[in-house]
């Protein structure tokens, strides 16, 4: 997921791999709330991630290892395929 963030802000955000770690802090990359809520419009849009109580879960200026903990305990589990219907083919 780490990863992922890192390749969001060089891709997106003009940030450099250098320039990202798991220490690097949202204000020192000067995210401001527009870009905040740009960043996790693209992790949903492009990759699929939800991030249900969007910016407020990440307030205080966290840390990308921060963020990436939250994102990771907001993702739906993959839970055991679901049984056939009673009388499906299968």
């Amino acid at each position: 997921m780490l990863d992922l963030l890192v390749h969001t802000f060089t891709d997106h955000f003009g940030r450099t791999a250098a320039d990202l770690g798991p220490g690097t802090r949202l204000d020192e990359l000067e995210v401001d709330s527009i870009v905040l809520l740009e960043l996790l419009t693209v992790l949903h849009d492009q990759h699929g991630l939800r991030v249900p109580d969007g910016i407020t879960a990440l307030r205080g200026n966290p840390t990308l290892g921060e963020v990436t903990i939250h994102l990771q305990s907001v993702q739906p589990t993959a839970g055991p395929a679901p049984a056939p219907a009673m009388g499906a083919d299968v």
